[in-house]
């Protein structure tokens, strides 16, 4: 008789652990479901809206798929005791770009109801594929494309609300993470590297004239979908005022980071033709590529270095990648 090779004890305990660990969420999605039922049940404004499956489960939050008089639809349920104040925030930033977008090609998931006191949001569900999947499966023209909209969408979003103010790195940049102690040396040196960059040209470009906008405030391909040919932004949060290279800075970047295709032709540490595709919206102001957007690239990719205790290193082949590719180009 054959024998069978016994499953390694390592194995075993990790099948365990991912199994309590779906346990877990499975009860935590059950639990929060039915707090969410109950608030609904208790507003006559909900009697039109069937919940649906639990999609994110947070500490302050849940969401879940809906339909909404027959119209798919995403329920949000704030926890926190300032619900009311998170609510209506989330409310009136998107009513805030309603009429900016909510027609064309570049579009919000719109508001639908909503009951601050409840801590309960109910929007529309954005159509189609996350812009990241959809980004993936795309050939170079496409692809070019689809970012150069991605940026046209961040500059439409931020177009009715913007101004210049003068660049002050005590407020507009992240403090220190001290993150070198916790590091391997080469990376240790790739963090040295850009905290410097970072202190330097924050003195050399202090005053400058940036330009600041409300802004999506967590702009990421994920956070966007398309659907056949348009563009919808979803996720909106309050009203957040930002410069928007910073939001720029960390699209691009998270974009960078999943990107599997091992590109190494790099701008500010970015492939290339998506650093110049999204930018060729003007979503930035030319003047500000080589000043303040470089310093908001090198903190965004400083936020990304893997500590100990973060399961990023999946992520940390492709981070030196593009940090040695910034520093390629400015030395």
């Amino acid at each position: 008789m054959d024998q069978v090779a016994p499953v390694p004890a390592s194995r075993d305990r990790v099948s365990a652990e991912a199994l309590l660990r779906r346990e877990i969420a499975a009860r935590r999605g059950s639990n929060a479901r039915r707090a969410v039922a109950t608030a609904l049940r208790a507003d006559d404004r909900f009697a039109e809206l069937e919940l649906g499956h639990a999609i994110k489960c947070m500490a302050d939050r849940r969401v879940f798929s809906a339909t909404w008089r027959g119209q798919d639809a995403i329920v949000k349920h704030v926890v926190t005791p300032d619900r009311d104040a998170r609510i209506s925030a989330m409310r009136d930033e998107i009513l805030a770009v309603r009429t900016l977008m909510s027609q064309g090609r570049l579009r919000v998931a719109d508001h639908l109801v909503s009951s601050p006191e409840a801590g309960i949001l109910v929007t529309e569900r954005a159509p189609g594929v996350s812009l990241t999947r959809t980004l993936m499966r795309a050939e170079p023209v496409r692809r070019a494309r689809l970012l150069l909209d991605a940026g046209r969408w961040l500059r439409r979003y931020c177009s009715a609300r913007r101004d210049f103010r003068p660049f002050d790195p005590a407020t507009m940049l992240m403090p220190p993470l001290n993150l070198s102690d916790n590091l391997a040396a080469e990376d240790r040196d790739r963090v040295a590297f850009l905290e410097g960059y970072v202190a330097a040209k924050s003195a050399e470009f202090a005053g400058a004239p940036v330009l600041y906008a409300a802004s999506h405030g967590d702009f990421i391909a994920r956070n966007l979908h398309f659907s056949a040919g348009d563009f919808w932004g979803f996720d909106l949060d309050h009203e957040t005022w930002m410069s928007i290279a910073r939001d720029a800075a960390h699209f691009l970047t998270m974009l960078q980071l999943r990107d599997k295709t091992g590109k190494t032709e790099f701008h500010y540490g970015i492939d290339a033709a998506d650093y110049w595709a999204f930018l060729d919206s003007g979503a930035v102001p030319a003047r500000e590529l080589d000043s303040i957007l470089p310093i908001f690239l090198a903190q965004s990719m400083l936020a990304e270095i893997p500590l100990p205790d973060k399961p990023k290193h999946s992520l940390l082949l492709r981070l030196r990648l593009m940090i040695d590719g910034f520093r390629r180009q400015v030395g």
